[in-house]
Parts: structure tokens; sequence; C-alpha cells
């Protein structure tokens, strides 16, 4: 009766630890898929990444898996801001915010207060700019208090750059500098390369508030570097632009005249990934 009993429990073990070991490799591939979908919104293609992250959502709201789908509600929440559906936005993230205080993953949490910090920041309901960015800073700085108190350094320097940007807007360029020094010294900690390309663009915007022209250039350069080797083009072509206006004020007008060329080129070419993607569809 012993053996019956002890060989009967070694096979449920055996069969509960088989649907545990599939649901984990699930669990792995819709992670996976929603890292699909952020660098789909990345890289200015949000159709397909609402596709996928509808995907994952369907698969962590039937398996009730809450850090599936707090971290899809986060992205889906990016997706919208940059459809400019600001009410989408934000419902999607207070939803990513409450899943990640019910399961207490404080370093998820900085990440949707800097996010809640970039929607304040581009939601023009608020009032002017200066408003905007205040209301922006009080959210980005309550991510930086959780992310300093956990170690995270990852969070830390998206903070310190999204910070940084936020003082260059204000013409604070001193303390601009202060953060974005910050975040260049916790740059190896993180894999956000297209969060490193805006962090040379706002170094060299910071300098070209001071008339600083020439350290300008080099960091306009840095970002265009990353800009160019991850294939963010939306990026490279809005830099593009700034390098131009940069060369305009130094009265250099063939550099200015040919970063504007390049600009249209890039613009053009991101209409035609447009359209074969609207085709696909």
């Amino acid at each position: 009766m012993k053996k019956g009993l002890f060989f009967l429990f070694l096979f449920c073990f055996a069969t509960l630890f088989s649907q545990t070991s599939g649901k984990r490799k699930m669990d792995s591939i819709y992670s996976k898929q929603l890292g699909t979908a952020f660098e789909y919104r990345q890289t200015g293609r949000p159709n397909e990444a609402i596709k996928l992250i509808n995907q994952t959502l369907e698969y962590a709201k039937k398996e009730n898996v809450d850090s599936l789908k707090a971290r899809a509600y986060n992205i889906l929440s990016l997706v919208f801001l940059d459809l400019e559906d600001k009410e989408a936005s934000f419902e999607h993230l207070a939803i990513a915010e409450k899943i990640y205080l019910k399961i207490k993953d404080s370093a998820k949490l900085a990440i949707v207060y800097n996010n809640k910090g970039s929607f304040f920041y581009a939601d023009n309901r608020i009032g002017n700019l200066s408003k905007r960015i205040d209301s922006s800073n009080v959210y980005y700085m309550k991510a930086m208090k959780i992310a300093k108190l956990i170690d995270n350094k990852k969070s830390m320097f998206l903070l310190a750059s999204n910070i940084g940007c936020n003082y260059n807007e204000k013409g604070d360029y001193k303390k601009a500098m202060v953060y974005l020094n910050m975040a260049l010294k916790l740059m190896d900690y993180s894999d956000l390369n297209r969060v490193k390309g805006w962090l040379f663009f706002y170094i060299a915007e910071a300098n070209r508030g001071v008339k600083a022209y020439n350290i300008a250039h080099e960091n306009y350069d840095k970002s265009v570097a990353v800009f160019k080797k991850y294939g963010y083009l939306s990026d490279l072509s809005d830099v593009y632009v700034y390098m131009s206006e940069v060369y305009e004020l130094q009265n250099n007008l063939v550099l200015a005249n040919q970063y504007l060329l390049k600009r249209i080129k890039i613009k053009d070419s991101l209409d035609v990934i447009e359209k074969e993607d609207l085709a696909k569809e």
C-alpha cells in the first residue's frame, strides 16, 4: 500500500512539474514577445506592437500572470502616448501601476512612475510647458527615490536622463548637466540603446544652450552613431534638424543644408516603410 502511494505521489509530482515547466516556458515566450513589441514601438511600428501586446494580454489574463499583464499594459500605454491618445495611455498606465502595487514589484513601479513623468510632460491639457515639466519631475523624482532605495542603476540611468532633459527644456543647463553627467556614469548598466542615443542629444543641447557648439557637435555625432547602429530612423531624422540649426547659428549654411537634405531622405524612407506596414494589414 505504501509503495503504491509512493509511486502515485511521484507520478503526480512529475505531472505537476511538467505543467509548471510548460507554463514557465510559455511565460518566457510571451515575455520575449513583449520585448519585440517594445522594439516595434521604438522603431515607429505601433500597429505591430499593439498586435503582439494584445496576444500577450489574452494569454496573461487566461493564465493569471500578473507580471506579464502589468508589463503589457505599461508598454501599451507608451504606444498610445506615441499615437497621442492620452486618455488611453493614462488608463493603461494606471492599470499597470495597480498591478505592480499589488505584487509589490518596486523596480517595475519605478518604471511606471517614470512613464507617468513622460505622460505629464506630453499632456498639453495640464498647461504651459513649465507646468508640464514641473508635474513631470514630480513623478521622475518619485521614481528616482525608489530606484536609489533598491539600487537599481538601470532605472537611475533612465530617470537621470529624463530629468536632465526636463531641465534643458527649462533653460537650466547647469542643473541639466548634473543629471546628464549622472546618467553618463550609469550608462553601462543599461541596455536601453534608444535612451543612450537621446542622452548624447540632451548633452549636445545643454552645450548648445551655453554656446559651446564644438562640444554640442561631438555629442550630436554620438547620438547619430547610436541611432544609426540600432535603426532608430525617426530619432535620427529629428537629430539632423537640430544639427542643421546649430550649423546655421555658426553661419555654416553648406553643412546646415546638408543635414536638412539627410533628414528629407530619411523621412522619405520612413514613408515607404509606413506604406509597406499598412499594406501588410
